[in-house]
């Protein structure tokens, strides 16, 4: 369902699905209370996988039935006002980059699971035929810990046993936030935001955690060295196709969603105000709108044969609304690479309302919704569940948007349903769903519709 089908403009496409490990924490970067805008929805430390294709067709609209519910079951708060309106980011920031330089390698689908650090990879999972790829990396700092010496064992530990599996190969690195390696954060002249972790769901909750300013002229710098010098030894180890994704994260704080902090008052960890942070540390959306293009770039250019997969979500209201930076993110991204980048949403949940429904069509800036509405008529996207079916016993019915009773079976049901709508290339599943073979009709199901 990825790509409208244009035989003459896109590659034959292979359909993967698959699965993807990710070493690292594999939690939200979200839960703010009440007042706080939330940047994506909450996702416990949990292994997800995500199945894609490239070949959507309006017509699996037809067999979609609406979920129950609109949106007023999600876990994440209303936008609030903003602090400040004036200069938002729109369509004239887009740099005026010709996109004639694209690498137009071939468009692969692909299935991502994301593990921990051991890279538990489970039979069931290994050996499932309707999973063909992983989704693997490390943090920036494991594999950096000093500048200039890298520690590749572990990474390379698991992209064998991915490539042994005769899986597809994603990369999920976490390069930004709180995983830079501390040498980039004490370097002199870098500018560092503190902020608390009040996601309940990381390991690092309530903690003070630090983050060099997503335009830092010196951590932009390091960390390209990083991606090119990551780039060089998985291309001599392991050769320059085998990795088919990356995830690129711009703006991540603790891991590689996109959740820029914008904590104002006082939370369960105590009180701080982000917004006066970032603004005394010049923050503007110019700023970052150029930092998120060198992100892609730099990505882009280390793996010119693989997809750029990114996740959207909200930004502090500075200058704008808190949707404004991820609608010019993802008009510049899809204009310089049309083919090969893919914006996804991060949450989706069995309430979430279905692609035609007048919630998302008519959806306003600075809505959760309007991220919803940012992906619709795209060449390319995906989206990932909230969390898993499976566990809605033991999590309170996270995936049927806190109802119970959520029966894993019905609850995931109704979640593909309203994925399809928005006729996505990819739908990200929690490796739990994955395992579960109750639940496999389903998942075949969704990518025979997909790819019909």
């Amino acid at each position: 369902m990825a790509f409208k089908t244009h035989k003459k403009s896109f590659p034959k496409i292979l359909i993967l699905v698959g699965l993807l490990i990710m070493v690292g924490l594999m939690v939200a970067g979200c839960g703010r209370k009440e007042k706080i805008n939330v940047g994506s929805q909450e996702r416990s430390n949990k292994t997800r996988i995500q199945i894609q294709n490239q070949n959507n067709q309006s017509s699996n609209q037809s067999q979609i039935q609406t979920p129950n519910g609109k949106n007023s079951n999600q876990e994440n708060n209303p936008v609030a006002q903003n602090k400040n309106t004036t200069n938002p980011v729109n369509d004239k920031n887009i740099s005026n980059t010709n996109n004639n330089n694209e690498t137009n390698s071939t468009q692969t689908a692909i299935t991502w699971v994301k593990g921990d650090y051991s890279v538990k990879l489970t039979n069931a999972s290994l050996n499932n035929s309707a999973v063909k790829g992983i989704l693997f990396g490390q943090d920036w700092r494991t594999l950096e810990p000093s500048e200039g010496n890298y520690n590749w064992a572990t990474l390379d530990n698991g992209l064998q046993k991915i490539i042994d599996a005769k899986k597809a190969v994603s990369l999920n690195i976490m390069d930004t936030g709180a995983r830079t390696p501390d040498w980039v954060k004490n370097i002199p002249g870098v500018q560092l935001f503190f902020f608390y972790d009040t996601n309940k769901y990381q390991s690092t909750y309530c903690q003070k955690l630090t983050l060099p300013v997503y335009w830092d002229s010196i951590f932009l710098r390091k960390r390209k060295d990083f991606i090119n010098a990551l780039a060089d030894h998985i291309n001599k180890k392991f050769g320059s196709n085998v990795v088919k994704g990356v995830m690129v994260s711009p703006f991540a704080s603790v891991n590689n969603d996109w959740f820029i902090p914008h904590t104002v008052g006082t939370s369960a960890c105590g009180a701080e105000d982000d917004i006066q942070e970032w603004e005394s540390l010049g923050y503007s959306n110019s700023k970052m709108l150029a930092a998120a293009e060198e992100t892609i770039n730099d990505w882009a250019a280390a793996f010119p044969g693989a997809v750029l997969k990114l996740p959207i979500a909200f930004s502090p209201q500075i200058g704008g609304n808190s949707t404004d930076l991820a609608e010019a993110v993802v008009n510049w991204a899809y204009y310089r690479y049309p083919t090969k980048f893919y914006a996804q949403m991060n949450g989706f949940f069995a309430q979430t309302p279905v692609a035609t429904d007048p919630s998302v069509k008519n959806a306003t800036p600075g809505t959760i919704n309007y991220i919803l509405k940012l992906l619709t008529n795209r060449p390319q996207m995906g989206l990932q569940m909230l969390a898993s079916a499976t566990q809605g016993n033991s999590d309170g019915c996270r995936q049927n948007g806190k109802i119970s009773p959520c029966p894993s079976y019905d609850v995931l049901s109704q979640s593909v349903n309203g994925a399809l709508s928005y006729n996505p290339s990819f739908i990200e599943y929690w490796s739990q769903d994955a395992d579960n073979p109750q639940l496999l009709p389903i998942l075949q199901n969704a990518e025979q519709r997909m790819n019909q």
